[in-house]
């Protein structure tokens, strides 16, 4: 075992010895040294291979910019971007379908309610949306013709719109609607 030099100094973090010139030489002070070198790099040896290891993780959730065959929710991360990104530059940019149409909401009471539901060709409801043109919802609130209705339900191969009048009306009111899919 190495003897303490009398006037040395030591390294603030790992705590090596840094002898004075005033001490003697012991080569126990390199040694020592030399074995605080070799534990500190061996626990940064294991620190670099855990980190490799997460690095390694990640690439494989990530991918490459090259991967495709994936779609919005399989796949690598790039492969999802990919899938996505064909989709908007082939045009779809994510939009299954769009159906469009209209229907007569006929004159009722303004305090009476009706569903009135329209077929449309087979969606999955919960990646669709229905909007209605035309109503309070285009200005004409004051107007006798006002439809006040809104969507109630969006089922697979159908849709309930609930009417809703904003005065009483003698007339029929188109409405028109979009039926848009999302992939």
């Amino acid at each position: 075992m190495a003897q303490q030099p009398e006037y040395a100094a030591y390294t603030e973090k790992y705590h090596l010895v840094k002898p004075d010139d005033k001490d003697f030489y012991d080569v126990g002070h390199i040694n020592g040294n030399m074995d605080i070198i070799d534990d500190e790099l061996a626990k940064l040896e294991g620190r670099v291979s855990t980190v490799n290891n997460t690095v390694v993780d990640i690439s494989g959730l990530i991918g490459k910019t090259t991967d495709t065959g994936g779609t919005q929710t399989t796949g690598t991360a790039m492969a999802k971007l990919n899938a996505l990104l064909e989709k908007f530059v082939s045009g779809g940019v994510g939009i299954k379908s769009v159906q469009k149409g209209t229907f007569i909401e006929q004159p009722i009471d303004q305090k009476t309610s009706t569903a009135i539901n329209i077929s449309i060709a087979t969606v999955v409801p919960g990646k669709t949306f229905v909007i209605i043109n035309g109503g309070s919802s285009a200005g004409y609130t004051g107007s006798s013709s006002a439809s006040m209705g809104y969507i109630s339900a969006v089922r697979a191969t159908s849709f309930t719109y609930q009417t809703g009048r904003a005065t009483t009306i003698l007339e029929d009111i188109k409405v028109s609607y979009q039926v848009i899919e999302f992939y």
